[in-house]
């Protein structure tokens, strides 16, 4: 039988979708149907639960629960499981001590969080998680100083618990590097210049940024009040509105680093919109409301915006699929006239 990665991208879906009927099989949620939402690097699921309610006797009741879940498949790649884990104990932790909407992990019948599946006649072994859906809509164009202030307020209360969060002893994040993006395969590695053509303006400017970024981060606070668990990925597709609160998904990359990056990505979101500096003003009222900013945090937000466009230049690149092939000139244009204002300042 062919691998997964043998297959025509239908035939990685079909796959993915019988894997991820088995894993059903291994919690207590009902009869599943399962909606494709994303296939990438993992593959994610929307499940729509239904079953039977029971009364205190065990004797089913002629009343049906619908509940709906989110479904995350590895089948190609998987992270080393203790890190995957320890994502779940953090969103765990979110959920019991904050009043924040994040994803709440569901354990399989056994009480595990990540549940191995193996089916005969498929060469994979896939490894799967489960959370209850988090209800809300996404919010771009739309997006009003208000909630832009509620978003600066729900990362404020994140950070909060980040700096008096004690992780268990077996836990298991990344910490981010800003080393990571000047590395090999980066815009600063000759092959990869060379391989994209990249002109000899635009390696001067990542050259230039390199040893700027380098200064400001070596001296950079480790502290509590600095550093420590952030989501990494708050933009628009991963907050969202329910009536006026704000909730998060997508914490799969979240990491140890300092909460000025977190705020780099999200306000990255709204570079170069005609009301960006009314809705980064409205993120910082709230996020102010909830907790101080370092004295220094306009100079070192840049540097972390400047490592946060730098980062997503390497991304389009590597990943060469015809999406990806297509966004990358004007985001590599613009993100070159945002680092030469930022080399100048």
């Amino acid at each position: 039988m062919e691998t997964f990665t043998q297959l025509s991208y239908s035939g990685q879906i079909r796959r993915a979708r019988e894997l991820a009927e088995a894993a059903l099989t291994y919690y207590d949620l009902g009869n599943g149907r399962l909606s494709l939402l994303t296939h990438r690097s993992n593959t994610i699921f929307q499940v729509h639960a239904t079953r039977k309610i029971e009364d205190l006797a065990g004797e089913e009741l002629d009343r049906v629960e619908k509940s709906r879940y989110m479904l995350r498949l590895y089948t190609t790649s998987f992270p080393p499981e203790n890190q995957v884990v320890s994502e779940l104990l953090w969103l765990s932790a979110l959920r019991k001590e904050t009043e924040l909407v994040v994803p709440e992990p569901v354990p399989a019948r056994d009480g595990s969080l990540v549940t191995e599946v193996a089916v005969e006649g498929i060469p994979e072994v896939a490894h799967c998680v489960v959370f209850r859906w988090v209800n809300g809509r996404f919010v771009d164009s739309g997006l009003t100083p208000t909630k832009m202030e509620r978003v600066g307020m729900f990362m404020a209360r994140l950070h909060q618990h980040a700096e008096k969060f004690t992780p268990p002893p077996s836990f298991d994040r990344p910490h981010w590097h800003w080393q990571w993006i000047f590395d090999k395969n980066t815009v600063l590695d000759p092959e990869f210049v060379a391989r994209h053509k990249l002109s000899e303006d635009a390696q001067a400017i990542f050259t230039a940024c390199a040893e700027k970024v380098g200064v400001t981060m070596r001296a950079m606070p480790r502290d509590a009040a600095h550093y420590g668990l952030v989501h990494f990925d708050l933009q628009q597709t991963n907050y969202l509105f329910y009536k006026d609160e704000v909730r998060a998904i997508d914490f799969e990359d979240c990491c140890w680093n300092h909460y000025l990056f977190d705020m780099a990505i999200t306000l990255s979101g709204v570079m170069a919109r005609p009301d960006e500096d009314v809705l980064r003003a409205a993120f910082f009222e709230g996020y102010t409301r909830m907790r101080a900013l370092p004295p220094r945090y306009e100079e070192w937000l840049n540097v972390f915006t400047a490592q946060r466009l730098i980062k997503r230049v390497n991304y389009l690149l590597r990943l060469d699929t015809p999406e990806n092939l297509a966004l990358a000139p004007a985001w590599i244009e613009s993100s070159l006239d945002w680092l030469k204002r930022f080399l100048d300042a």
